[in-house]
């Protein structure tokens, strides 16, 4: 058996996982942190990162790979940097919100809902 094997399978599964989960959390931390009214904009600004994650990726692999002659040192950098944020992702709390302006988010909340019951009618 090919001794580069194992470390692949291992290094696409890990891809996988960091990736695979990423576009369900990061919608339930913008629906959480910042809740769903603008929801929509919210979510398109906390996506953005994949912009330059789909231009800085194959760069890397192709600068590793010319200058080393394989992608095992490319899985290695990957790696941290999905341990870099998986780390993050676990110190990252929910904005602090004070009590002002959740009751006055509750007080509007109510109020839409009684004038939208009442057209209805």
């Amino acid at each position: 058996m090919d001794s580069k094997r194992p470390m692949l399978v291992i290094g696409f599964m890990l891809l996988g996982l960091s990736y695979g989960g990423s576009m369900s959390a990061t919608a339930s931390m913008s629906s959480t942190f910042f809740g769903q009214r603008h929801f929509a904009m919210d979510y398109a600004i906390t996506v953005l990162e994949l912009v330059p994650a789909a231009i800085l990726g194959p760069l890397v692999i192709a600068q590793t790979e010319q200058a080393t002659g394989t992608f095992t040192v490319a899985f290695w950098i990957f790696l941290g940097v999905a341990l870099v944020a998986f780390g993050l992702a676990h110190i990252i709390r929910e904005p602090y919100v004070p009590e002002s302006m959740l009751r006055a988010k509750r007080e509007l909340m109510a109020k839409e809902t009684a004038s939208s019951r009442t057209s209805l009618r």
